[in-house]
């Protein structure tokens, strides 16, 4: 099993290539070394100023193996709790599977969230498992620019559960743009 993440505070920054990141097994050139389940991320950043991913830097939970897993708790999930969420410069959040694994979902509950510059928040089946999904609940408002995305894609599922699912809920506005 993956080792579990949890962070709280006022204030939480990632900059200039920080991660956070929970996965099961080891990856040595490129496959997995051994599998299992993942450990989860928790962040709970508190003040009005809470929470920022600047210039590439990640939050990611990847579960890799060859079988499928039955149990929640055995997915990496993401679950993020902040008045204010901003990514920037190409920065992440992201769950992800590899192999027959069904991947994590990221669960997102903020005051307000802002994605710019080529910023994603993803979940991922790379193999046969399923992806997992994102919620997004956001009670004032949300901005996408300069191409940031919500992903979710499943490669190849074997799954009868048909692919990964966004919900995006938006108690204020909605800004879109380039």
């Amino acid at each position: 099993r993956g080792g579990s993440a949890e962070l709280k505070g006022q204030t939480i920054v990632l900059n200039h290539d920080s991660q956070v990141s929970v996965q099961s097994g080891n990856r040595l050139s490129g496959a997995p070394s051994s599998s299992g389940p993942s450990g989860s991320i928790k962040i709970t950043a508190s003040g009005p100023n809470s929470l920022h991913l600047l210039n590439g830097s990640a939050i990611t939970a990847v579960t890799h193996s060859s079988k499928p897993f039955t149990r929640e708790s055995d997915l990496g999930h993401i679950r993020i709790d902040t008045p204010t969420l901003e990514l920037k410069g190409k920065s992440r959040i992201s769950a992800e599977s590899t192999n027959a694994a069904q991947g994590g979902s990221i669960t997102i509950r903020s005051g307000r969230v802002t994605l710019g510059d080529e910023s994603v928040i993803s979940v991922a089946g790379k193999g046969t498992g399923q992806a997992g999904n994102i919620k997004l609940y956001v009670d004032k408002n949300l901005r996408l620019s300069n191409r940031s995305t919500f992903d979710a894609s499943t490669k190849a599922s074997t799954s009868n559960n048909g692919g990964a699912n966004i919900t995006i809920r938006v108690g204020g506005d909605l800004f879109l743009s380039d």
